[in-house]
């Protein structure tokens, strides 16, 4: 009997030793990934680690919706950004009440002073492009009888779709201060107009063109008081073998 027992102390004492072994019991179990345990060293709640999302670059030609264009040849999301310039007008409104503050912007038969009546060479779409927003930002209170007959007079070298809406202008009563002071000094904007590579255009194909132009105003009255410098990105799209702009946004 006293062997028996010896033998189970024996074995009672070598089980205490080996859990004694295994390690401190009480200690917190080792948090999930992501986490670190909080300032109270014997607390068992933990604070999740800080997360940090670094922002794309986007392309000022691709942008998400709205204003996403499908090309077959670009994908699901080749786009100029969405951008209403100050001179084009808004959409026609399903609301009579809205409708009836809409009307047609129509040019006079005659240029301002400081355009030309040539007209581009529609095969390219540089000339194109250049013509386009020379005359988009083209004044001349002389002629003009709001801000709106610029854009209406760059709708020649529009798709019909665009040319529809360049065409049209909200009648609010409010042409801005910059067309109140042109008018009040018998004023005229020249609009120089180059051409700008971007490195992320997207590629060219034989119906769709991407190009942007720098546009600077020089606003007049017989002696310069005021210029403004513009960039511009447009969509041309090829019509009946000539190019027309589809798309335009003013992203500087």
């Amino acid at each position: 009997m006293k062997r028996i027992f010896l033998i189970l102390t024996v074995v009672a004492l070598l089980a205490y030793a080996v859990w004694a072994l295994a390690g401190d019991h009480d200690a917190e179990p080792a948090p999930p990934p992501g986490q670190i345990p909080t300032a109270a060293a014997t607390s068992s709640t933990t604070a999740a680690l800080p997360t940090h999302t670094t922002p794309a670059m986007t392309s000022p030609y691709i942008t998400p919706t709205p204003g996403q264009v499908m090309d077959a040849d670009h994908g699901a999301s080749s786009a100029i950004p969405q951008h209403t310039p100050t001179r084009t007008a808004a959409a026609p409104s399903a609301n009579p009440s809205q409708a009836a503050a809409i009307k047609t912007a129509t040019p006079s038969s005659k240029l301002p002073r400081t355009l030309t009546p040539d007209q581009p060479d529609w095969t390219k779409p540089d000339a194109v492009a250049l013509w386009f927003a020379q005359r988009y930002y083209t004044l001349d209170t002389a002629i003009d009888s709001s801000p709106a007959m610029g854009p209406a007079r760059a709708a020649q070298a529009a798709t019909p779709q665009l040319g529809q809406t360049l065409r049209l202008t909200p009648d609010n009563g409010k042409p801005g201060a910059q067309w109140s002071e042109l008018v009040e000094r018998d004023g005229w904007v020249k609009a120089t107009a180059s051409m700008v590579t971007m490195a992320d255009a997207p590629a060219d194909n034989d119906r769709v063109a991407y190009r942007s132009v720098q546009v600077i105003e020089d606003r007049h009255s017989g002696t310069s008081f005021g210029t403004s410098t513009h960039l511009v990105a447009l969509r041309l799209e090829r019509v009946s073998g000539q190019w027309r702009v589809a798309h335009v946004a003013e992203v500087a």
